[in-house]
């Protein structure tokens, strides 16, 4: 094998061989993988790679902006989402191999298998731009399981499942087993108890925040970015035990790793998630995709054997539009469209029809200057850890008397949260393997203490970078820039005082 996976992932691939995926059916495959090696998947999880919801995700850049500081940084929803799927398939084996008396089944294997593997089948175009920029009232998760129940209709899926419950890996109540995996994406009532197989629901999203979920994509993301971490993933998934009361917790020899891994988290939201020019990137896409929406934009997708359009904000009550609403694609038709001729110097006097046409066209104008590095300008930033209730709009009453910023101006503010969160993460000895003590409780090591929230408020300039620089010495942007600043800031009063 060449360059085979070393160090912590070698210890999650050396372990793909506990009890081989999809013995005695047809269509098993192997995925080669950067971070894992060779990944072996069973026939029912190929069938799902295997559709146009899935396949989808190849076109959705995992780090949405975040290509335009770290070219490498390109990758996508569709590889991390096999990764999730293989660190669960690992996870859930591992507690079989160390704790037999669990029970575990084959459909309990492929039920947490298939979470992992669909739990980002609702990302929008550049992933989380779409739902904290644009369509922030829909959550991707609730969208994932509308498009996992959907994938259950494809006849191939239906013929893999279907061979499974031949074969006695699956019961024959289908509709038990998919909407079980629907569970295991995302709870619809966090409040309501957890069933006495609690540690299934926290493999792929757990409230502690140490799941596979996070374990591929700080790893996997750190490996395209260039940047190192310091948590062994392969000592984090050998030291999971589930606990008598159900729930997973983690050897006392694993809390540095613990430690490691939320640091790691942080360092990516500093030196990647939140860098200030893939944030610029971001917002204009963001603006983009308003503009259009504005202008009645419609995309164009296949459904069926015919052609459809759908307005980019209504694509999530429609799967078939949805499943054409990829980064690409949306991104190209925008600008195609913004070639029809309409001014978007002065809309004074325009009808509706023209105000429309001239927002398409300031869509397309926006997309084009990303390409042409034309980016919004970053005016001045600080950082602060005194919260505020909604620092944008707080901001923006401070420097303009409205919560609505002049058309050219934004202020956008990213938050670094330290997520280790003491009172939710378990942690067991050798001495008392099924009882667990919350990591605050432990007497006998040091705890970090909570690190603040960090929050970093920038203001921005929308126009072209021509017209910054004959602009930035007017009166009025000296004397916004005067005020702007992190003591100015820290002195203003609550919003509602």
């Amino acid at each position: 094998v060449e360059n085979p996976p070393t160090g912590a992932v070698a210890a999650v691939a050396a372990s793909s061989n506990q009890l081989p995926p999809g013995d005695g059916l047809s269509g098993k495959k192997t995925f080669r993988d950067p971070i894992y090696g060779d990944i072996e998947l069973h026939p029912l999880l190929v069938a799902i790679i295997n559709t146009p919801e899935f396949e989808r995700l190849r076109h959705i850049k995992q780090l949405g902006g975040q290509c335009y500081v770290y070219p490498a940084a390109s990758h996508s929803r569709f590889e991390h989402s096999i990764g999730v799927c293989h660190l669960a398939g690992q996870l859930i084996r591992h507690l079989i191999k160390q704790q037999p008396g669990l029970k575990i089944t084959t459909e309990e294997i492929l039920i947490v298998e298939i979470a992992g593997l669909c739990h980002d089948l609702g990302h929008g175009p550049f992933s989380h731009l779409w739902d904290q920029r644009f369509q922030t009232k829909t959550k991707h998760e609730i969208v994932s399981k509308m498009l996992l129940k959907r994938v259950f209709t494809r006849q191939n899926v239906v013929d893999s499942l279907n061979e499974c419950v031949d074969k006695k890996q699956v019961q024959p109540d289908k509709d038990t087993f998919i909407n079980t995996a629907c569970d295991l994406i995302k709870r619809e009532d966090v409040k309501k108890p957890l069933m006495a197989r609690a540690f299934l629901y926290e493999i792929v999203d757990s409230p502690n925040d140490i799941d596979v979920d996070k374990w591929d994509y700080f790893t996997r993301d750190c490996h395209y970015l260039g940047l190192q971490h310091g948590f062994d993933l392969g000592r984090l998934l050998n030291t999971s035990r589930v606990m008598d009361d159900g729930h997973i917790a983690y050897r006392d020899k694993a809390i540095h790793d613990i430690k490691e891994m939320f640091h790691t988290r942080t360092v990516l939201h500093e030196k990647a998630y939140q860098h200030k020019t893939g944030r610029a990137v971001e917002m204009m896409i963001a603006d983009a995709f308003k503009k259009a929406d504005e202008g009645g934009f419609k995309f164009q997708y296949a459904n069926g054997s015919t052609g459809a359009t759908c307005i980019i904000s209504e694509a999530t009550k429609d799967p078939a539009a949805f499943l054409a609403l990829t980064d690409n694609v949306l991104v190209e038709q925008i600008k195609y469209y913004s070639a029809l001729e309409a001014s978007t110097t002065n809309t004074a006097g325009m009808n509706d029809e023209a105000k429309k046409l001239a927002a398409i066209k300031k869509a397309g104008e926006l997309l084009t200057r990303i390409a042409e590095r034309d980016l919004y300008t970053l005016v001045h930033e600080f950082e602060t850890t005194q919260p505020k209730d909604d620092p944008k709009d707080k901001i923006k009453k401070w420097l303009w008397g409205s919560t609505v910023a002049p058309s050219d101006w934004e202020v956008d503010v990213s938050i670094i949260e330290d997520k280790l969160n003491t009172e939710k993460i378990r942690i067991y000895s050798k001495r008392e393997l099924g009882v667990a003590t919350l990591l605050k409780d432990l007497e006998d090591i040091i705890i970090p203490e909570k690190k603040p929230t960090k929050f970093i408020v920038r203001l921005i300039y929308k126009g072209r970078k021509d017209e910054w620089e004959s602009m930035k010495g007017n009166k009025e942007v000296k004397e916004i820039l005067t005020r702007f600043n992190k003591k100015e800031f820290e002195k203003l009063p609550p919003m509602n005082a």
